[in-house]
C-alpha cells in the first residue's frame, strides 16, 4: 500500500509540471507553477530528514570549499545554489529541486584535483537550473531500485518521491545536457577542462573492481561510459585552455577525509574498490605517502594468489617514505600468515617496543607464544 500511494504522489506531482521553463540570469529562482512548489515543499521536508538522520557530514571548512567552486562556476546564483557533503562511501552526488546539492565523501574521495570536482558539481548545478527533477517523466526506476537507493541515505518514505530521479539517474538527454552545459561552466571558470573525463574514469575504475550495480546515476557502468565519451568529445573540439587544476588547495582541505573514506572501505571490506584506486599511479600519488599503507592493508586482508606478497612490499615502501613504524603489527600478521616466523617475531617485539601503551597488546603477545610453538614444532 505505501509503495502505491509514492508512484501517486509522484505521478501528481510530474502531472502538475507540464509547463517548465529553465532558470535564467534574473529570472526568479522561487518555484513558480503547482508542481514546482510541490517539489520544493517535498525537497524540504528531505533535507530535514537528511539533518536529522545525521549524515550530513558537518565540517564547516569542507563545505565552505565545495560552496565557493560552486560559486565560482555559477557566480549569478551565488547563494540560491547550495552545496554540503555527506558522510556516505557511495559514489553519488545529487541536485535537490530547490537548489541544494549534496555529494557523498566515497565521491570526494576518488578524485585527485579541484578541476575534477569542479566537474561533478558544475553537472549538478545544471540539473537544478534547467529544473530536471521536474521535467523528469520516463526514465524512473522501479520502486524497489529508487527505494533501496534512498533508504541508503537513511530518508523516510515521505522524501523518496522528491529525488528519486536526483539520487538514481536521469534520462539520458537530461545528463547529456547537464555535461555539456556543465562543461562550458567549467570553462568560463578556468579550469582546465580535460580533467573532466578523468573524475568518470576514476569512478569507472571503482565501479568495474566492485561489479557495482546499485542505481546510482555515479555508479552506472552504462552512464559512466557515457559521461567519458561526452567529455572527451568535447575536449576534442576545444583547445588546451591551460586553465587551472587548483590540486595543492584540493589535498588541503580533503586529504583526511579522503584518507578516511579509505579507512571506511578497508572496514566495511571494500578491498577490491581501495586497490583500484591504488594501483592507478596518477590517484594513488594524490594521497601521498598513505597510499603505501593502505594499498598493503587492501592487499593483506583481501589475500588472493600473491596479495601477501604484495601486501609486504607496500608495507616496505610505507615505512621507507617516511619511518612510521605503525606498519610493524600488520606487516608482522602478514609474515605470520606466509610463515615467516622469524621476521613476524621480529616485527612484533619492535612494535611492542615502540609501542608501550598499545591497547592491542594482548593480541600481539599472543601471536608470539603462538610463533614460539611453531618454531619449536609443536
Amino acid at each position: 500500500m505505501k509503495k502505491f500511494l509514492i508512484v501517486a504522489v509522484f505521478l501528481l506531482i510530474v502531472s502538475c509540471s507540464s509547463t517548465v521553463t529553465n532558470y535564467t540570469p534574473g529570472s526568479t529562482i522561487e518555484p513558480v507553477t503547482e508542481g514546482e512548489i510541490r517539489l520544493w515543499h517535498q525537497s524540504e521536508k528531505a533535507e530535514e530528514a537528511i539533518r536529522k538522520s545525521g549524515q550530513l557530514l558537518g565540517s564547516d571548512e569542507i563545505d565552505t570549499y565545495l560552496q565557493g567552486i560552486m560559486d565560482e562556476l555559477f557566480p549569478e546564483y551565488r547563494g540560491y545554489i547550495r552545496v554540503r557533503a555527506l558522510k556516505k562511501p557511495v559514489l553519488n552526488a545529487f541536485a535537490m529541486p530547490n537548489g541544494s546539492i549534496y555529494i557523498n565523501s566515497g565521491l570526494l574521495g576518488v578524485m585527485q584535483n579541484e578541476a575534477q570536482l569542479a566537474t561533478v558539481l558544475a553537472h549538478e548545478g545544471v540539473h537544478f537550473l534547467n529544473k530536471h527533477s521536474a521535467r523528469q517523466r520516463e526514465h524512473f526506476h522501479q520502486a524497489a531500485g529508487w527505494m533501496m537507493a534512498i533508504s541508503m541515505l537513511g530518508i523516510p518514505l515521505l522524501a523518496e518521491v522528491t529525488f528519486a530521479s536526483a539520487v538514481t539517474g536521469y534520462s539520458r538527454e537530461h545528463e547529456t545536457e547537464a555535461d555539456l552545459e556543465g562543461f562550458k561552466r567549467l570553462q568560463r571558470a578556468g579550469y582546465q577542462v580535460s580533467e573532466a573525463r578523468k573524475t568518470f574514469e576514476h569512478l569507472l575504475r571503482e565501479v568495474e573492481a566492485e561489479d557495482i550495480k546499485a542505481p546510482f546515476f555515479f555508479s552506472s557502468h552504462p552512464k559512466l561510459q557515457a559521461r567519458i565519451r561526452n567529455f572527451n568529445e568535447l575536449a576534442s573540439k576545444t583547445e588546451n585552455n591551460g586553465g587551472k587544476i587548483s590540486q595543492e588547495k584540493f589535498l588541503n582541505t580533503l586529504m583526511q577525509l579522503r584518507i578516511d573514506v579509505l579507512d571506511k572501505k578497508i572496514e566495511k571490506g571494500r578491498y577490491n574498490a581501495v586497490i583500484a584506486i591504488l594501483e592507478n599511479d596518477g590517484l594513488a600519488r594524490s594521497y601521498g605517502h598513505a597510499r603505501y599503507f593502505y594499498l598493503g592493508e587492501a592487499y593483506r586482508l583481501r589475500a588472493e594468489e600473491s596479495d601477501l606478497e604484495k601486501a609486504l612490499e607496500q608495507y616496505s615502501l610505507y615505512e621507507l617514505s617516511n619511518g612510521d613504524r605503525s606498519v610493524l603489527k600488520p606487516r608482522g600478521i602478514t609474515h605470520l600468515k606466509l610463515g615467516n616466523y622469524d621476521l613476524a617475531e621480529r616485527d612484533f617485539k619492535q612494535y611492542l617496543n615502540v609501542t608501550q601503551d598499545a591497547p592491542d597488546r594482548g593480541f600481539v603477545e599472543q601471536y608470539l607464544r603462538m610463533i614460539d610453538k611453531k618454531k619449536s614444532g609443536e
